[in-house]
């Protein structure tokens, strides 16, 4: 289970490279908007997918970042203080409850199903980041002609 929680949360750390990538898209994005967009409603429609994809994948990358530390850290107190792995999720569960971080619904659940919800925000980054790239690659597109 260890191995688990140190590869999640390595994996987790990356959300860093893909959040850089997806500003580096948004940037071209909005620097082809501003250059050859009209004053349309093409334009404006597209300004605001390209702004809200990069403010979800912001969000996004938050939720993944916070995962992937919170995973390390609580790790290293398992390590440390030797308790079990359900004192740890009790506790845990309590404080997230305490902070209002988490619903009472969520509280104790297994770690793999904690582990499938901080994959499956990994992989909704990774698509909004697709969607990104989708979006920059079509701007290309419509504006290649100029």
């Amino acid at each position: 289970m260890n191995m688990h929680w140190i590869v999640l949360s390595r994996l987790l750390g990356q959300t860093n490279y893909l959040l850089l990538s997806g500003y580096v898209a948004f940037i071209v994005s909005t620097t082809l908007l501003l250059f050859y967009g009209a004053s349309s409603l093409q334009y404006w429609l597209l300004l605001t997918l390209n702004f809200l994809a990069l403010f979800i994948h912001h969000y996004i990358s938050l939720r993944v970042k916070f995962d992937g530390d919170l995973l390390q850290s609580l790790l290293q107190y398992q390590l440390s203080q030797k308790v079990s792995s359900d004192q740890l999720t009790q506790q845990f569960d309590q404080t997230m409850l305490d902070l209002k971080l988490m619903p009472v619904s969520k509280t104790g659940r297994s770690w793999d199903n904690r582990f499938k919800g901080c994959l499956k925000l990994f992989k909704i980054q990774i698509l909004l980041l697709i969607i990104q790239y989708i979006l920059l690659i079509v701007l290309i597109g419509l504006f290649s002609e100029y």
